[in-house]
């Protein structure tokens, strides 16, 4: 698995959509494979690594939490600035990587929305593709579990974190 971007809309201290590319580069005849994040306290460098878990586990990432709280949880993640009249109502997470299986390689997008109602309950909706186009072959009550066998939840924290 190799990630070549994560983009975030209204998510936590994130106001908008704002996306990092993580593709390698090329620096004359090497691959530069290692990305760095810097920052001071408060920028959103654990934001970030807590979003990235969030779109592949879902509930999940969360450890051992009820489903309201996974859905106060959520909705605590929609962007808020005090000054604003408005608010986002809504929140996602896309993330795009290249897997291969078999030997043959294909790109991934993962996205995670969600709308925070003016009741108790949110909406997520969790959408895969695969290659540009939507993966229907796995049906959706499965997709979860397709991207948690990538890389097992329990062990994310050894690869990614």
């Amino acid at each position: 698995m190799k990630f070549i971007s994560v983009k975030l809309k209204d998510y936590g201290l994130y106001r908008g959509e704002v996306e990092f590319d993580l593709a390698p580069r090329q620096n004359g005849s090497k691959e530069k494979k290692v990305i760095l994040f810097g920052g001071k306290n408060g920028a959103g460098k654990t934001t970030l690594l807590e979003a990235v878990k969030l779109c592949l586990y879902g509930k999940c990432s969360q450890g051992r939490i009820t489903e309201n709280n996974y859905q106060k949880f959520l909705k605590s993640k929609i962007h808020r600035s005090r000054g604003e009249l408005f608010n986002p109502q809504d929140a996602s997470i896309e993330i795009v990587f290249d897997l291969a299986i078999g030997g043959e390689s294909s790109r991934y997008k993962v996205i995670r929305s969600w709308i925070g109602n003016n009741g108790n309950d949110t909406h997520e909706k969790l959408r895969l593709e695969k290659n540009g186009e939507l993966v229907e072959d796995i049906e959706p009550e499965f997709q979860q579990e397709f991207i948690s066998n990538i890389v097992p939840e329990n062990l994310s924290q050894l690869f990614f974190f």
